[in-house]
């Protein structure tokens, strides 16, 4: 299941983000906007490149069973409160996930676009795609995680699958 494809070049500071897949997904395809999915670490900043991210991350997924999603409720996130969302049911497992993630993270050095929402700010949710939402009393199943490689704006599509890690079984 494990397999990465890079799509910017080394030496710049790349954007990632950690994903918990719910639609399917394929590496190397490219988003303008990305299925739905429930965002395990938010956008962060890596100049070591989406192998060194994959090679940090890799064991703790790997090692890590699939996760219930269970969406409980909708409400708007951002800066604005105008992109609509559904929380997810607490999920120990999940959380647990996100801080293990967090800290192999840090230990690359990543920067976070957005710090107050990972680590202690972590809120699971679903963001509402244009092909649909999570409504609430929705459950799934995640039984992998992937690595998204966002490309500067204006170059379409901007969002890569770079990796997929499947949870051991």
């Amino acid at each position: 299941c494990a397999s990465t494809e890079s799509f910017v070049g080394a030496m710049v500071m790349n954007a990632y983000l950690l994903a918990l897949e719910i639609e399917p997904v394929n590496v190397g395809t490219g988003y303008s906007s990305l299925p739905l999915h429930c965002t395990i670490m938010h956008w962060f900043l890596s100049l070591k490149g989406l192998n060194a991210i994959v090679d940090a991350t890799k064991d703790i997924i790997t090692m890590s069973r699939p996760i219930t999603l269970v969406s409980k409720r909708s409400v708007l996130f951002g800066p604005n409160s105008d992109v609509p969302v559904n929380i997810l049911a607490r999920n120990e497992a999940r959380d647990l996930l996100h801080l293990k993630l967090f800290r192999a993270l840090n230990g690359i050095g990543v920067v976070y676009t957005e710090p107050g929402y990972v680590g202690d700010g972590y809120s699971a949710h679903v963001t509402t795609q244009k092909g649909g939402a999570f409504a609430p009393g929705t459950s799934h199943v995640a039984k992998s995680v992937y690595l998204v490689e966002a490309l500067p704006d204006g170059v379409p599509p901007t969002r890569y699958i770079g990796a997929r890690l499947c949870f051991s079984e």
